[in-house]
């Protein structure tokens, strides 16, 4: 039962001035395909047109409103011709959403939200009827997955430094000054592959290069860097002057360059194996025998375990590889991969044989 006090606060309500550009609350009575209209305790009710509800282009009025929840929402006619309040809720989310999405920032409130569409740097999703963005790096973070790729470009590191947590320097660019001294800057480890002739000299040249400090020109600035001690190898095979390929993660291979590391100024040597290019020939199911290769031998030589401290092996969800016309969702468009299913096999027989 309402109490006299109560039926007092109501018909005081009633009879209140409601303006354009004020922000007013109201229950839900009902939702059609073209508005929803509002009791807002006054002798008009609310309406707001379902384009002035949501900016999300996903908001479905009929499934996530229903009778009785509470809309806030901002007058922008008092009276709309037909004796209803025109509303705009998109108006009012404006207002409103960012003093809310203040206040969840400030108490690190953890919110869920669904994915709308994907950009080249991030994600977009709303919240709280705002669009938002998600950097590419903070979706890496929450799941535990960071990033690699290939430099092909030094001047572009700017605009993805925030991503990546590794870069290795191709077998074409390794021998590139801008590429080393653009390297000794960087504060994540950087594989530098050796180039396409085999040569380990160039290659732990590059590391060397990459590990001391430099003063150069970078994109028009005078830059100063102190070196960067993540700096490593790559061994990806090589190409005769016939075109043939040739195999550098063999045993010999890697005490060989044990040995060379040990004659150089650099420090924390190490090296990864790229198990395909000219390593496999791009046969990319040779990538699985090469990878467990590599694995035994680390088992025979303590220099080879201490040296060899991972594997670059090219894996998709789906196997081999495709032209660019065929447009089959997850086959790589360039060199062919191992597919989904050998890929988690193998991962698991390489932390099978890591263990022993």
């Amino acid at each position: 039962m309402e109490s006299m006090k109560d039926y007092e606060k109501e018909l005081e309500r009633s009879f209140r001035t409601i303006n354009e550009g004020d922000i007013v609350s109201g229950a839900v009575v009902a939702v059609t395909d073209e508005e929803v209209t509002l009791d807002l305790n006054y002798y008009a009710p609310g309406i707001i047109k379902i384009e002035n509800l949501s900016n999300d282009p996903d908001f479905h009025a009929k499934e996530e409103l229903q009778p009785g929840d509470i809309i806030e929402a901002t007058v922008v006619r008092t009276d709309d011709g037909h004796g209803n309040i025109e509303l705009s809720k998109k108006e009012a989310n404006e207002v409103l959403a960012w003093d809310k999405l203040r206040e969840m920032m400030e108490q690190q409130t953890v919110v869920t939200v669904r994915i709308k569409e994907s950009v080249p740097s991030g994600v977009v999703a709303f919240l709280e009827g705002i669009r938002a963005f998600i950097p590419a790096s903070q979706l890496s973070a929450e799941s535990g997955l960071t990033c690699a790729d290939e430099m092909l470009y030094p001047e572009n590191w700017g605009y993805v430094e925030d991503l990546l947590s590794y870069v290795a320097i191709g077998a074409r660019s390794v021998e590139d000054q801008q590429h080393r001294l653009t390297v000794s800057g960087f504060d994540v480890a950087s594989g530098m592959k050796n180039p396409t002739s085999g040569d380990f000299s160039v290659m732990l040249n590059s590391v060397y290069a990459a590990q001391h400090p430099h003063h150069f020109v970078y994109r028009g600035y005078e830059v100063e860097t102190t070196g960067n001690p993540l700096t490593h190898v790559v061994l990806r095979g090589a190409v005769s002057k016939h075109g043939n390929t040739t195999q550098n993660y063999h045993y010999e291979d890697l005490i060989r360059l044990h040995e060379m590391y040990e004659k150089m100024d650099v420090i924390h040597p190490a090296a990864i194996i790229d198990t395909n290019h000219s390593n496999s020939g791009k046969k990319f199911k040779e990538q699985i025998r090469i990878a467990k290769e590599v694995m035994h031998n680390r088992q025979l030589s303590s220099d080879i375990r201490s040296l060899v401290k991972g594997l670059m092996i090219e894996s998709y969800i789906e196997e081999g590889n495709q032209s660019i016309g065929d447009h089959i969702y997850g086959k790589s468009i360039t060199d062919p991969c191992l597919g989904w299913e050998d890929s988690k096999q193998l991962i698991y027989d390489i932390a099978e044989m890591n263990a022993k």
